[in-house]
């Protein structure tokens, strides 16, 4: 009898995915296979609208509920920023649908409703060079201006938000993305720079690059020699000798940095 199962597991083995049919999936350093499973299955709404892998012993966590509520680091930043910010946010919203359980997710994203009588920007109201920045006390996301081009600086942001507790961080922790409307010019068109910065509001949202999370080998295949001028990139690493392909394919500041 038991050896009568045994086909009739097997095939529906051969048609389930995973966890079941990819050994790949099972417990890691980080989370049992009891929690992956646990996490793909059943929603937990207070820890984020995807991120089901927090990578513990990270500098970063996920926002609690999945709203996130964000500011302008001055005003000028508003006015250069915020219309770019919603074009990115709108390409989130008509593709995730409101949040809810009709389209299982928990993710908001609205500007801080500050009182009428606050300063209503990241930082308290610096009314000379000369005064300090202060935080304003909101645990929100800062949406920051980079009024000078650095050289080689791109749109940046921080995953999810550095918690308080970390050492290095500050009282508040430290969350959000830093922009300058000069880079606008590197992606060409306007549309190439809305989803730039809507990438960049994906890690805000605690979302890691999938090719690049430390446990991406349980969750995707990345093939990198599948990636155009990947020959041409071998050659000049090769003939540099420094660095090796594995090193280029999985760190995104070297791949960036020219030969």
């Amino acid at each position: 009898m038991h050896w009568l199962l045994l086909p009739i597991l097997a095939t529906v083995a051969s048609v389930c995915p995973p966890l079941f049919n990819d050994f790949q999936y099972l417990g890691n350093k980080t989370h049992s296979t009891a929690d992956l499973v646990r996490d793909l299955f059943n929603k937990q709404p207070d820890l984020g609208w995807a991120e089901i892998i927090t990578n513990t012993g990270y500098p970063v966590s996920i926002w609690p509920t999945g709203k996130i509520a964000y500011c302008f680091s001055s005003p000028e930043a508003r006015g250069h920023l915020e219309s770019h910010m919603n074009e990115a946010w709108a390409l989130w919203h008509n593709a995730l649908g409101v949040a809810g359980e009709q389209n299982g997710h928990t993710l908001e994203w609205s500007e801080y409703p500050f009182w009428p009588s606050e300063w209503p920007y990241c930082f308290e109201e610096r009314r000379t060079n000369n005064d300090l920045w202060v935080w304003n006390h909101h645990s929100v996301a800062m949406i920051w201006e980079n009024t000078e081009r650095e050289p080689d600086f791109n749109p940046s942001s921080v995953t999810g938000f550095i918690v308080q507790d970390w050492p290095g961080g500050k009282p508040d922790g430290r969350m959000g993305t830093h922009y300058n409307l000069d880079q606008a010019l590197d992606f060409e068109t306007r549309e190439n720079w809305i989803a730039t910065i809507a990438h960049e509001m994906g890690h805000v949202f605690s979302l890691w690059h999938e090719h690049q999370r430390p446990d991406r080998n349980h969750w995707v295949w990345f093939n990198c020699e599948a990636l155009p001028g990947y020959e041409n990139a071998k050659n000049l690493v090769e003939s540099e000798g420094m660095h090796d392909m594995n090193e280029v394919c999985n760190n995104g500041a070297l791949a960036a940095r020219p030969i």
